[in-house]
């Protein structure tokens, strides 16, 4: 398939993409390092190394569209190349090209589509200001957390608002899906009437409990609403303490039971809320078993890069993989990683099941 051939009524790539790809063509020392392939099951399936793959697309212009959209975006190319490439952004910048040019996205992310219309639709969306009416800091729970364990969102408010001034709440979704698959025009609209709802709400502080919402509003806010502070829920439940009203002997949670902790691809560079979600666990008297991958050098779940729909036989190898534990229980701070782990028939938690589930001997109990 056929992406843009030069000379044949399509654009080529623009020049700062076309930079991109001479930069990792050129610099990369393919067969005598291969650390990004041995660790990318995409580059692995295709069976080449970044240089012969950009330098052929550099060459001929031409680039089967399943490539780019099999890449989860999860930034451990970066990790492992001893040159920093970053991969994932000349992926991103294929699909945002393939977009703009009317030749993307791939007709397998309509779900992707539909998830998008329904999170900024009526039925799904809600914005609350804080019971004094003068709000400091929004809530940002984000739709995956929403979606699977709406009561915990609910108390986690409710938590935030025992221990902080002024805390308001925004139901919403933060544009992530829609930046993914390369419709960045529509991903800014989008994200723009979520940062137009945080500034009429007066906020100067947002606290995300998504990695995704977490790392776009990093990105992305401060240029919109100069001085607003974006904090991960993790770190902020670190710092205030945990919902005594749910369990008042925290201690006693965890009994001797051990749990794994897959840290979110998403926020990989974030060590305050690495460290935030450990002391949270540990405070609930679990052991904590550290993945060989963990951390900064974490895995992607298989859900990252909207690849599930394009790619699904590569997006579950990427889940099977993710079974890196022998711990009875794998936790996790994303939902969306908590999803794959249970696709996948894995024992996989959110760390809001071990803060507001009594029971967690069976999986299913730990369920909505």
């Amino acid at each position: 398939m056929v992406l843009w051939k030069p000379g044949e009524g399509m654009p080529v790539f623009s020049t700062e993409l076309q930079k991109k790809l001479q930069t990792i063509s050129q610099g990369c020392l393919g067969e005598q390092c291969k650390a990004c392939a041995r660790e990318c099951l995409m580059l692995e399936e295709l069976g080449s190394t970044p240089g012969r793959l950009l330098t052929e697309v550099d060459e001929t212009g031409r680039i089967d569209p399943l490539i780019p959209y099999s890449c989860n975006l999860c930034g451990k190319c970066r990790k492992v190349c001893p040159q920093g490439f970053p991969l994932q952004e000349v992926f991103q910048g294929i699909r945002n090209e393939l977009v703009a040019n009317n030749c993307g996205p791939l007709k397998q992310l309509g779900p992707i589509l539909m998830h998008q219309r329904f999170s900024y639709s009526s039925i799904f969306t809600g914005s609350f200001a804080a019971k004094n009416g003068k709000t400091r800091t929004v809530f940002f729970p984000g739709c995956s957390l929403s979606a699977y364990y709406p009561d915990a969102v609910g108390k986690l408010y409710r938590h935030l608002g025992e221990n902080l001034d002024g805390v308001g709440a925004l139901l919403t979704c933060c544009g992530k899906p829609t930046k993914a698959i390369g419709q960045q025009a529509l991903f800014k609209q989008k994200l723009g009437t979520v940062l137009a709802e945080i500034r009429s709400l007066g906020a100067v502080e947002v606290v995300t409990a998504c990695q995704s919402c977490y790392k776009i509003l990093c990105d992305y806010a401060s240029e919109a609403i100069p001085g607003l502070s974006v904090k991960s829920l993790w770190v902020v439940l670190d710092e205030i303490g945990l919902p005594k009203s749910v369990f008042p002997e925290h201690a006693c949670c965890g009994g001797d039971k051990t749990v794994a902790i897959h840290d979110s691809c998403v926020t990989r560079d974030e060590d305050s809320i690495h460290h935030a979600v450990r002391n949270i666990v540990s405070r609930l008297g679990y052991g904590i078993e550290e993945m060989p991958n963990s951390r900064s050098l974490t895995r992607c779940c298989g859900q990252g890069g909207m690849i599930v729909p394009v790619n699904p036989a590569l997006a579950g190898r990427v889940m099977r993989r993710k079974a890196e534990s022998q711990a009875e229980q794998i936790v996790t701070y994303c939902a969306a990683c908590e999803a794959s782990m249970t696709l996948d028939g894995k024992t996989g938690l959110h760390i809001v099941d071990l803060l507001f589930r009594e029971n967690l001997q069976d999986k299913s109990l730990a369920k909505v």
